[in-house]
């Protein structure tokens, strides 16, 4: 049975942990080679969303696809997981962005160096 929505395409990346920017390309490649539509977007969530009104809010990349909402990661975080979002938090800022779509062999080397530098940690 072939998946059909974007949280079955992309469960088995979910426990890799790339760039958020990296995250955001890898979830739009595989939705792209799966002929999905999506949206890819830079936002800050406001601070009446926030449980921390006095701390600054961080943009984030999302990917919207149909109604299932996707956080890649802090735009500077470089280990970041990619989360489902379960409720759509109140934006204060919402930027459009293109990505660059990657073919599976691109996919296959942006995982197996993650796999790779994953042990170098401090």
């Amino acid at each position: 049975m072939k998946p059909s929505s974007a949280s079955e395409l992309l469960a088995p990346y979910q426990s890799l942990q790339l760039s958020a920017w990296d995250n955001l390309r890898l979830a739009a490649s595989v939705l792209s080679l799966a002929g999905l539509s999506y949206q890819t977007m830079q936002v800050v969530v406001s601070h009446a969303a926030s449980t921390d009104e006095a701390m600054p809010q961080k943009p984030r990349y999302w990917l919207k696809c149909g109604d299932e909402l996707l956080d890649c990661g802090r735009i500077n975080d470089y280990a970041a997981s990619m989360a489902w979002l379960t409720s759509t938090p109140t934006l204060s800022e919402c930027q459009q962005l293109a990505v660059s779509v990657l073919d599976l062999e691109r996919i296959a080397l942006l995982c197996m160096q993650s796999a790779h530098f994953d042990h170098c940690a401090f």
